[in-house]
């Protein structure tokens, strides 16, 4: 789930996969396609701020430590 919530931040939802055996072919058909691969790795690039400049993740970790060390 986080994995699959990161990658639609990154508006990359084409590489979510739903077995282990879509996920491989998935990785091998990014790894055999520069074009495609260069587009996804554009994609994380102009989008990580959306991924890594947020509050959210942080004052969630900082809930669950408040409510299991109570």
């Amino acid at each position: 789930r986080q994995s699959r919530g990161m990658l639609a931040i990154l508006g990359l939802e084409e590489l979510v996969a739903a077995d282990a055996e879509e996920l491989v072919a998935k990785a091998v058909a990014l790894g055999l396609d520069p074009d495609r691969r260069r587009a996804a790795s554009e994609r994380i690039a102009e989008r990580r701020g959306a991924l890594f400049e947020r509050d959210e993740p942080i004052r969630a970790l900082g809930a669950f430590f408040e409510g299991t060390l109570r």
